[in-house]
């Protein structure tokens, strides 16, 4: 799985959808937080317990996310 592609799909889900909290789990399909209730994403497939720990190396390190805010690249 390209760890990267799928984090970034899913916070531009949570991004378009206008919510804050994005849940994942291993053998779920992810959740958005909609209104203080959970919410699946229908349109995703669940996530492996394999997946999950791969996600976080998705996530720049936070020294980096000023350099990435200031030229406008997120991903």
């Amino acid at each position: 799985m390209d760890y990267k592609q799928k984090l970034n799909a899913l916070i531009e889900i949570v991004i378009s959808q206008g919510d804050s909290d994005l849940h994942l789990g291993g053998g779920s399909k992810p959740l958005l937080a909609v209104s203080g209730a959970l919410a699946t994403i229908l349109t995703e497939v669940a996530l492996s317990h394999e997946d999950l720990p791969g996600l976080p190396s998705a996530i720049p390190p936070a020294a980096r996310l000023p350099v990435h805010r200031n030229r406008g690249d997120t991903r």
